[in-house]
């Protein structure tokens, strides 16, 4: 690997890790499945990275940041492995094993990097109590040197990690003994089930498992491809959602004919709103810290409008600007209808209305939190491992398009969702929220959601979950394997079994138990595969 090269990969975690655009970076940079493409390019062996990508994205497909939660690192866990294999011709079931501690470790950066965010934080309260309408100095602050920090934290190690240490790291691992090569190998079968049983742990009611295992049995019985298998789902949660008898009313909001005031005249134009977006989009995890999480966001998300508001009033935009710097955390786009809604607000207390800044953040606080449920699990739980999970077995195979759609589907679906959301906050205030989180629809939309969601499940751990065992008998004076035997019966089984011993230890121990979880595969695989037991 040449310098350089090192270098293009660094940068290319380092636009991951970043977070500007985050309706945009995510989708190119995260994913194991699409960000393999970018190494696959710079190292000069695309198929190769299509394969690693594909063989390890199966394991990450139940991991969601949520929360500021970073529980594991995708892209670290993919691009390390991938560039020992193609650089250094480490063993692809080796390299799987070796992304689990790999996205552990770089994980911890994670929290180090939100630790440091408080920094950017009392630097910004300062200048905001000096001189708040330098809005120069508070993008330098919350954009620009947060954007340093990282290429210290982040892209720094990882060219120097690919550079330096790699070869060193695959020939200690060419020299593991047969016996553990097997352990190792085992546990790469293994550890996709984690994430699957993640992904069936996190789509909620208990009562839709039955479709979980119909769509794994008819994937395994039948053959079809993925484009198929959602097409079965699809019709199965159509007809599900419109047979099932509802055990709650729909709830059809009413607006209020009396309000506490009479809308003003409003200063900001469909421009202004859509650029708050933008910015909103571009900027909201960029300064992030655990103290305030995405409040710096909202804050370079409002500041020109904020100026627009209280021109010539530099009393009350700092109040504004210290108002909108408080703590906010919720999902980017779903709930991109909440800092619309406080913006309209923002302007109607400029306008002279009765709201006080207390209010605001009232509003904020209590709404953040609903709508980071719904984002949170219809785009990243439900939506998100189903387009991932499809295009997986062509990027196996090597099809540069099964990299690229993804990251257009997710582009499109996110944006799509927060340039509707947050113009349609703020065009209704606060009562958006009320408008979206009263509608029965909402319930129908989860209802379609969990089966199209437990079926695919299914469809997945059928073709991306393969344990098996290499144990034989003699039979008749013929060798037999005691996996063609199991398969006789009840096909898969091994493979399902693992998944439902992972649903089980989470839904007994939780979720945050997921590490525990994943020690008790490790381990158990390395064992089983050491002595043969399995493959």
């Amino acid at each position: 690997m040449t310098l350089i090269q090192a270098i293009l990969l660094g940068g290319c975690y380092w636009m991951y890790v970043n977070e500007i655009g985050s309706g945009f970076n995510y989708a190119v940079f995260c994913y194991p499945s699409t960000a393999c493409l970018w190494y696959g390019l710079i190292l000069g062996d695309i198929p190769t990275a299509l394969l690693c990508g594909g063989t390890i994205a199966p394991l990450f497909l139940g991991y969601a940041a949520v929360g500021a939660i970073v529980s594991t690192d995708k892209a670290a866990a993919c691009l390390i492995p991938t560039a020992a294999v193609i650089c250094f011709k480490m063993d692809l079931n080796v390299a799987l094993a070796l992304s689990v501690p790999v996205g552990l470790l770089f994980s911890q950066m994670h929290i180090l990097k939100r630790t440091i965010g408080s920094w950017y934080i009392r630097r910004a309260e300062k200048i905001i109590e000096k001189d708040c309408t330098n809005g120069k100095k508070l993008f330098i602050n919350g954009i620009v040197l947060p954007s340093l920090v990282k290429v210290l934290l982040f892209w720094v190690p990882m060219t120097l990690i690919c550079y330096f240490a790699l070869q060193t790291f695959s020939d200690v691992m060419d020299k593991i003994p047969s016996w553990l090569q097997s352990g190792l190998s085992a546990v790469g079968s293994v550890l996709p089930a984690l994430g699957m049983g993640l992904l069936l742990n996190g789509m909620g009611e208990k009562k839709l498992f039955p479709f979980f295992l119909a769509g794994y049995f008819l994937a395994l019985f039948t053959g079809l491809n993925s484009i198929a298998m959602i097409m079965i789902a699809l019709f199965i949660a159509w007809l599900y959602m419109n047979t099932s008898k509802s055990s709650t009313t729909e709830e059809e909001f009413e607006e209020d004919e009396d309000e506490e005031y009479v809308r003003a005249e409003p200063i900001l134009k469909k421009k202004d709103i859509v650029c708050a977006y933008l910015r909103w989009m571009a900027f909201n995890e960029v300064p992030s810290s655990y103290e305030r999480h995405m409040g710096y966001g909202i804050l370079m998300s409002f500041y020109p409008c904020l100026k627009k508001l209280y021109k010539g009033r530099p009393d009350e935009l700092k109040d504004a600007c210290q108002r909108h710097l408080s703590y906010f955390n919720t999902e980017q786009f779903w709930g991109a209808c909440v800092p619309g809604a406080a913006l309209a607000m923002e302007e109607q207390k400029a306008l002279g209305a009765p709201i006080s800044g207390e209010m605001i953040e009232s509003v904020k606080v209590g709404l953040m939190g609903p709508f980071a449920g719904i984002g949170d699990t219809i785009n990243w739980v439900a939506i998100c491992p189903i387009y991932l999970g499809i295009f997986i077995p062509y990027c196996v195979q090597g099809h540069i398009w099964a990299a690229i759609a993804p990251m257009f589907i997710e582009i499109i679906m996110v944006n799509t969702e927060g340039l509707l959301l947050f113009p349609f906050g703020y065009k209704l205030g606060v009562k958006a929220a009320s408008t979206i989180l009263s509608s029965g629809k909402l319930k129908k939309f989860f209802k379609f959601l969990g089966v199209l969601g437990m079926f695919m499940i299914g469809s997945l751990s059928a073709s991306l979950v393969k344990v098996t065992t290499p144990l034989e008998y003699v039979t008749s004076g013929n060798v037999q394997t005691i996996q063609s035997l199991i398969d006789s019966f009840v096909p898969g089984i091994l493979s399902l079994l693992v998944i439902l011993f992972v649903y089980w230890f989470l839904e007994k121990f939780g979720r945050k138990s997921v590490n525990r979880c994943m020690l008790i595969l490790l381990v158990g695989a390395i064992i089983l595969g050491s002595f043969g037991i399995l493959a």
